[in-house]
């Protein structure tokens, strides 16, 4: 076994070879403000990809939101008792991750309604196969807007009981 030094690709950049490194770096320069040796196509490829990030997180908290509101719809009654505080909390927890992405990345506003209707696809897929359902069992279109389904005294609770101290309001 060698004890040379690891050779490296000098034809490959710090961007390529060392990701981190090259960040720390770009952070330093960005704040003395040497504009000169800012990578500039890699930063902005960086920042469009911390926006997608901001995005890919919304829509995923926008699916749990779907696939737990659609287990308290349809699933059976006696799989729906036996988890309904699970679901609740699981309801709970992604309408406070929503809003708080929505508050802090102010920006990420216009784009909830078309992410939310992605998250309603996927969160519909899984939950056809979860709940053993047929494919028309749940709509393809999404019954519900982002602001009902943020509204913490929605419940679409379907044949069993209302969550407690709730309010029972549903769209068909």
């Amino acid at each position: 076994m060698s004890t040379e030094p690891a050779k490296v690709d000098e034809s490959r950049s710090l961007y390529d070879r060392d990701p981190y490194a090259w960040a720390l770096k770009q952070a330093r320069a960005l704040r003395e403000r040497r504009a000169r040796v800012l990578d500039w196509e890699n930063l902005a490829e960086e920042i469009e990809d911390l926006a997608g990030r901001h995005e890919d997180s919304l829509k995923s908290h926008c699916r749990v939101l779907v696939q737990h509101l659609l287990k308290l719809r349809h699933a059976s009654s006696r799989i729906r008792r036996d988890n309904l505080r699970l679901w609740m909390n699981s309801v709970k927890n992604a309408r406070l991750e929503i809003t708080d992405l929505l508050q802090t990345k102010r920006g990420l506003s216009p784009k909830a309604p078309e992410l939310f209707t992605k998250a309603w696809y996927l969160g519909r897929n899984d939950m056809l196969g979860q709940l053993g359902l047929a494919d028309g069992a749940i709509p393809e279109q999404c019954p519900w807007t982002l602001e009902q389904v943020r509204d913490e005294s929605f419940w679409p609770v379907s044949g069993g009981p209302n969550p407690p101290h709730r309010t029972r309001r549903m769209n068909r």
